[in-house]
C-alpha cells in the first residue's frame, strides 16, 4: 500500500515536472512576442458556450494552435497554490461587487504590478457554480475582452457572482506565482436601454474657457463596442448644460449667443440638428430684470413633456479660477431666482414659491409627471453678495485651496419643492431628509417613476466639492441614505435612466479628469457597487454633464451650431 502511493506520489511530481518543463520552454519561445504586445486582441479557444473552459493568449503573432494555448495556461494553473498567501496585487478595474448590466460592453479590466517582478499575468474568472473557467495570459496590465467572451461571463454571471483572479508569474527559475489579485462581480438582467450624452472638456477651466473649440459632446451607447461618436465639435462659442424632455422629443443646451452669456437653446431632436436663430433665446429677455445684472441662466432643466425650461435667473455668482488642475474653479451661486420659459408663446416668468429675493433658488428638476420642482434654497447672504458686486473676488491668489476657500466663504442649501400648478406656483416646502441637517444639498434628480430623488450633500458649497457624496431620499421626504456607490473623491452630476434601473454620475476618484461611473438601483432604493464606464476615458479629458436621452442612439447623429 505504501509502496503504491510512494510511486503515485513519483508519477504526479513528474507529470508536474514535465509541465512546469514543458511550460517554460513554450512560455519563454513567446516571451519575444509577447514584449511587443499593444493589444489585447490574440488567439483563444472557447466555444459559443461554457461547456468547456475558455484559453485566451494575448498574442497577435501566435500560430492559433488551441492545444498549446490550453497547455501553457493549465502549466501555470497547475502550480497555484490557493491556501497561499501570496503577495498582493491590486485589481483596480472592476471594483469589488460591481454589478454590470446585460446590455453593457466589455470593461477594461485594469490592475496594478506592486514590484512583484511579474513576467506574465494570468487572468482567471470562475462563476458560482460552475467548473468551467475563462483564462487568459498577456504581458501586460489590463484586457479588454473580446465580445464573444464578455457576453459568455456576463451570461454566466447572472444568477451568482463572478471571482476574477489575477496572478503574477515569473519564468527566470520554474513557474513562481509573484502576486494575487480578486474581486468578484455579478450581471444585472436589467438593462440600462438609453444613450448617455455627455460633454469633453479639457482642463483646467481656465484654459477651457478660452478654447470652446475644443468642447465636445458624445453619444454613448454602454451596449456599443465602438468608441462613442462625436456628435457636436468645434464650437464657435462656448456651451455647456444640456437636457431632454422625458419622452427625448426636445433638447436644450446652454450657448453663449452673439456675447449674450443668457443664450439657451431648444430644439426638436432629429438625426441631424442644424441650430438656427430662431432655436435660440436669451435668459435676459425676462422682463423686470435688473439690467446691472448679466443673467446666464444657471442649471436648465426642459420639462418631462417638453412645454418649459426653467433655470436660475437674476443671479450673483461667487466664482474664483484656481490654478489646481482637478478643482479648478470655486463657484456657486449667492443670490438667484426661478424662471421658465414657455416656447408656446414665447415668454418667461418667474416661478412663484422660487422667486423670493430674500433667497437664492437654483438647482431645479422637475417631477416625472411635471407638478412638482425641487430645488436648493439658501439665504441671501449680504456679505457674500457684496463681493460679487464689489468684483472684489479678482483679487484672491488662484493658488489658494480650495479647501481654504470652502472655510472662508460658507453658504449651505436645503432642499425644496414647490408646485409647478402650470406655471403659477405655489408655496415651497422644505423636503425632509435634504433640508435642515448642517450641510449643503443640492442637485436634486426626480426618479422616472416619481418615488425617489438622488442628491448631491457636501458641508459647504455648490458644485465641484470634493466632498460631496449621493444620497437618495422619498420624493414626498423621509430618511436620506448615503449611496454605497460613492466613490472617495466627488460625486455630483447624476442623471436616472429612462427605464429608472439605473443612475450615471460623475467622480475624480481617478485623479484630476472627472470620470463617468454607473450603479443599478433596485424598487425600494438600494443602490450598487458601481461600474467605471471606462470605455468612455480619455485621458487628456473631463466627463461632465453625462444625461441619458430617451431616444435610440441613432436617433442624434449630429448638432451643427454657427457663428451667427
Amino acid at each position: 500500500m505504501l509502496r503504491g502511493l510512494q510511486l503515485n506520489s513519483e508519477r504526479i511530481k513528474q507529470t508536474v515536472s514535465t509541465g512546469i518543463m514543458r511550460l517554460k520552454t513554450s512560455v519563454l519561445l513567446t516571451l519575444g512576442i509577447f514584449v511587443c504586445i499593444a493589444c489585447s486582441t490574440g488567439t483563444y479557444f472557447h466555444q459559443d458556450d461554457l461547456a468547456d473552459n475558455v484559453y485566451i493568449l494575448a498574442d497577435p503573432q501566435s500560430d492559433g494552435d488551441p492545444d498549446k494555448t490550453r497547455e501553457v495556461i493549465e502549466a501555470i494553473i497547475s502550480v497555484i497554490d490557493d491556501s497561499r498567501a501570496y503577495p498582493r496585487v491590486s485589481v483596480t478595474n472592476p471594483l469589488d461587487g460591481t454589478l454590470f448590466p446585460i446590455d453593457i460592453a466589455s470593461p477594461d479590466i485594469e490592475w496594478k504590478d506592486a514590484d512583484s517582478g511579474a513576467l506574465l499575468w494570468l487572468v482567471r474568472v470562475t462563476f458560482e457554480g460552475e467548473e468551467q473557467t475563462v483564462n487568459y495570459l498577456t504581458r501586460g496590465t489590463s484586457w479588454t475582452p473580446d465580445r464573444k467572451t464578455w457576453e459568455l461571463i456576463k451570461e454566466h454571471s447572472l444568477n451568482g457572482s463572478a471571482v476574477l483572479s489575477v496572478f503574477g508569474i515569473d519564468t527566470e527559475n520554474g513557474i513562481t506565482i509573484t502576486g494575487r489579485g480578486q474581486v468578484s462581480f455579478a450581471t444585472s438582467r436589467d438593462s440600462v436601454g438609453a444613450p448617455i450624452l455627455f460633454m469633453q472638456m479639457p482642463l483646467p477651466f481656465a484654459f477651457a474657457n478660452t478654447h470652446p473649440d475644443l468642447f465636445r459632446w458624445l453619444l454613448a451607447d454602454l451596449s456599443s463596442y465602438e468608441k462613442p461618436p462625436v456628435v457636436l465639435e468645434k464650437m464657435p462659442v462656448c456651451g455647456n448644460c444640456h437636457s431632454f424632455s422625458r419622452d427625448g422629443t426636445v433638447i436644450g443646451m446652454d450657448i453663449d449667443y452673439r456675447g449674450d452669456k443668457g443664450g439657451y437653446v431648444m430644439a426638436q431632436m432629429g438625426k441631424t440638428i442644424d441650430v438656427t436663430p430662431e432655436d435660440i433665446i436669451s435668459w435676459n429677455d425676462l422682463k423686470g430684470s435688473d439690467d446691472s445684472i448679466i443673467i446666464f441662466g444657471f442649471f436648465p432643466k426642459v420639462s418631462p413633456d417638453g412645454s418649459y425650461v426653467i433655470a436660475t435667473v437674476q443671479e450673483r455668482s461667487f466664482f474664483i479660477r484656481l490654478n489646481d488642475p482637478a478643482f479648478s474653479q470655486f463657484f456657486f451661486l449667492a443670490a438667484g431666482v426661478l424662471s421658465y420659459y414657455m416656447p408656446s408663446d414665447k415668454t418667461f416668468h418667474l416661478l412663484a414659491g422660487a422667486d423670493d429675493p430674500a433667497f437664492v433658488q437654483t438647482c431645479p428638476d422637475w417631477s416625472h409627471d411635471g407638478k412638482y420642482v425641487a430645488f436648493s434654497r439658501a439665504p441671501v447672504n449680504n456679505d457674500l453678495v457684496d463681493l460679487v458686486v464689489k468684483k472684489a473676488l479678482n483679487d484672491v491668489d488662484h493658488d489658494t485651496p480650495l479647501s481654504e476657500l470652502n472655510e472662508r466663504y460658507q453658504i449651505q442649501y436645503d432642499l425644496y419643492r414647490v408646485p409647478f400648478n402650470n406655471g403659477r406656483g405655489g408655496v415651497p416646502e422644505p423636503i425632509a431628509g435634504a433640508s435642515g441637517n448642517g450641510m449643503s444639498n443640492y442637485f436634486p434628480r426626480y426618479s422616472p417613476d416619481g418615488k425617489w430623488i438622488v442628491f448631491c450633500k457636501s458641508k459647504s458649497g455648490l458644485a465641484l466639492q470634493p466632498d460631496s457624496r449621493l444620497y437618495i431620499i422619498p420624493s414626498g421626504g423621509g430618511r436620506a441614505r448615503e449611496l454605497i456607490a460613492n466613490r472617495h473623491v466627488m460625486n455630483s452630476w447624476h442623471s436616472w435612466s429612462p427605464n429608472g434601473q439605473w443612475l450615471v454620475f460623475s467622480s475624480k476618484e481617478t485623479g484630476p479628469f472627472t470620470v463617468l461611473y454607473l450603479c443599478h438601483i433596485d424598487e425600494e432604493g438600494n443602490d450598487s457597487v458601481p461600474v467605471l464606464l471606462s470605455g468612455l476615458q480619455n485621458r487628456n479629458f473631463s466627463n461632465l454633464v453625462p444625461e441619458f436621452g430617451n431616444i435610440k442612439p441613432e436617433m442624434l447623429q449630429r448638432i451643427s451650431i454657427k457663428k451667427f
